[in-house]
């Protein structure tokens, strides 16, 4: 089963306070590299092992720390691609 099969992780992402030691823990872990990109107007930094991209990682910004948002792994599930007459957008033109 691939990842992209409904209803496998299919991604996940760290959302940390401290995304420079965030990014040497886990590569000195587990071997990690991240390529980071900052286009965004803050470092998300994708996680690559053996080549392949694994997940994610950002820093918190203030506004979720002040929310009280704790670091957090976030994980994603593969749905369904939702069928042609779902993706449609009614028209407000219509009468």
């Amino acid at each position: 089963m691939s990842a992209n099969t409904p209803g496998n992780f299919c991604w996940f992402e760290l959302g940390t306070n401290d995304f420079d030691a965030a990014k040497a823990f886990y590569g000195a872990l587990f071997g990690w590299s991240v390529e980071v990109n900052t286009d965004a107007g803050m470092p998300y930094g994708m996680v690559f092992h053996g080549g392949n991209s694994i997940c994610g990682m950002y820093e918190l910004g203030p506004e979720m720390r002040d929310q009280g948002i704790p670091p957090h792994w976030m994980s994603y599930v593969a749905t369904p691609t939702p069928t042609p007459r779902l993706r449609r957008r009614p028209s407000s033109a219509q009468s």
